[in-house]
């Protein structure tokens, strides 16, 4: 496990998500099927790219439902927050929230493939730097292991525009939903 995948954890991670190339989720070795739906796995997604960065509530009602009301916006927040803690094993380990926001956990078990991907390229280009020729083929054959197709495939039309840590880059997939 890479440290920043669960930064201050030494516990090994019980929760693996991967979100490169196919939606797979597995904890404690046993695959999770009911983060199925796509404005379920999207809202995972955005919560896991901006990890540990309380969202607001209001922010991510309107991002996610943006042409409804405001009040049936978080209306559709809240059933789906609901539906996503019933959906992931031990919730609360991941999940932080409150009435005005919601953070995903990084201090929590897990390990999500965007993440290593992300430090497999940082390791390369550490050791490009250092001219450790060895050390950035083995840090990019990890990355091109890692990078499975975009992220969250067939999810675009409901993924908010901004794309927080994938983004940052543009390495990890070519397609996000574009802002509206």
């Amino acid at each position: 496990m890479d440290a920043a995948a669960a930064p201050t954890s030494a516990r090994p991670p019980r929760l693996h998500i991967r979100l490169l190339g196919c939606v797979r989720i597995s904890f404690d070795d046993r695959l999770v099927t009911t983060v199925g739906a796509p404005r379920l796995q999207s809202l995972l997604a955005y919560l896991l790219l901006h990890s540990d960065v309380p969202q607001p509530r209001e922010r991510l009602a309107f991002m996610f439902w943006p042409d409804s009301q405001e009040s049936q916006s978080r209306t559709n927040l809240r059933q789906t927050l609901h539906l996503l803690r019933r959906a992931l094993p031990e919730a609360e380990q991941f999940l932080d929230s409150d009435g005005r926001s919601v953070c995903w956990r990084a201090d929590a078990p897990f390990w999500f493939d965007v993440f290593a991907f992300e430090q497999a390229l940082a390791r390369a280009e550490h050791a490009r730097k250092a001219s450790a020729a060895g050390a950035v083929r083995e840090a990019l054959e990890a990355a091109v292991d890692l990078y499975a197709g975009d992220l969250l495939p067939g999810c675009s039309s409901n993924l908010p525009g901004d794309r927080g840590a994938r983004d940052r880059d543009g390495r990890a997939g070519q397609s996000a939903a574009r802002p509206q």
